[in-house]
């Protein structure tokens, strides 16, 4: 199954137009808990996923701190997903995967359409929409090199290339990733980390050739597997709140770093988290 994109990191949870800025100490009435909703949808998924969870509410703590592993899991939620056309689809819930979903050949996601998602939680109902972009990267381009790293020793690097989208502002995530084709070699890491370059705009001009670079150590890039090259043009929302998930972890523990709230487009209040879109580009390279 092709997953959402290794890039979409952790659970990922500043803001613009209908998106709030939250106030941490204004979340929650009473310590109750938050209604945490994640789904991130586009047309080359194959399974169509909404994560709904609940949290309890820790004094000190950022909201992406939060526990919110399976055992915070809401299974009885009434999960829906209507597209800007009326047509909608009713997302069950899996006790394999913890989630609601159904595989996109039951659904249609489109480019350039608007979605709506809608959850029901003890009959408490969240809404939150999305629009998936009009446009993908049409092509990657890539250069592999070694070099000797500080920490990693001897590794591999990747550079990616490609050509923003032109007449639109265009935010991107980067990735690259090692899949195994031989069950009987341990691989102890997959996924190359290009660590603030995977983060990518069009800011220094349209059109722009775009570079990204990614590190893996040399012991695990082994000869034979498959090299999967991917960017993702995303939805704002879903690049900032990668972004701020990103730069928390790096600032974890530091006394002087301020934790960055993450966004959030559910409209109602006691429910947290991102509804959005995104397109995806992947090139496979043998080797």
């Amino acid at each position: 199954m092709r997953t959402y994109f290794y890039l979409i990191l952790c659970l990922l949870l500043s803001l613009y137009s209908c998106e709030d800025i939250i106030d941490p100490d204004g979340l929650l009435d009473n310590n109750e808990s938050l209604v945490i909703i994640n789904s991130f949808i586009a047309p080359q998924s194959d399974v169509i996923a909404v994560k709904v969870s609940r949290t309890e509410f820790i004094i000190g703590q950022p909201i992406n701190d939060f526990s919110v592993d399976n055992k915070f899991a809401i299974t009885n939620a009434i999960v829906s997903i209507t597209d800007e056309d009326g047509a909608s689809v009713d997302l069950p819930y899996s006790e394999n995967n913890f989630r609601y979903q159904i595989m996109a050949s039951d659904f249609s996601i489109v480019e350039g359409k608007r979605y709506f998602l809608k959850v029901i939680v003890n009959e408490k109902e969240f809404n939150a929409s999305c629009r998936i972009p009009d446009k993908r990267i049409q092509s990657i381009s890539e250069l592999l090199s070694d070099k000797e790293d500080d920490d990693k020793g001897s590794v591999k690097v990747v550079k990616v290339r490609f050509d923003d989208i032109t007449e639109t502002q265009n935010f991107y995530i980067v990735g690259a990733k090692i899949e195994n084709t031989d069950p009987n070699i341990f691989i102890s890491r997959n996924s190359f980390d290009f660590e603030s370059d995977r983060f990518a705009t069009d800011n220094l001009g349209d059109g722009t050739t775009i570079s990204s670079e990614g590190i893996l150590r040399k012991n695990d890039f082994l000869s034979g597997n498959i090299l999967k090259l991917q960017v993702a043009n995303v939805e704002q929302i879903l690049y900032q709140s990668l972004l701020a998930s990103y730069l928390n972890s790096q600032s974890e523990g530091s006394p002087v770093e301020e934790v960055i709230i993450p966004p959030n487009n559910i409209l109602e209040t006691g429910g947290y988290g991102v509804f959005a879109g995104f397109q995806l580009t992947e090139k496979e390279i043998t080797f």
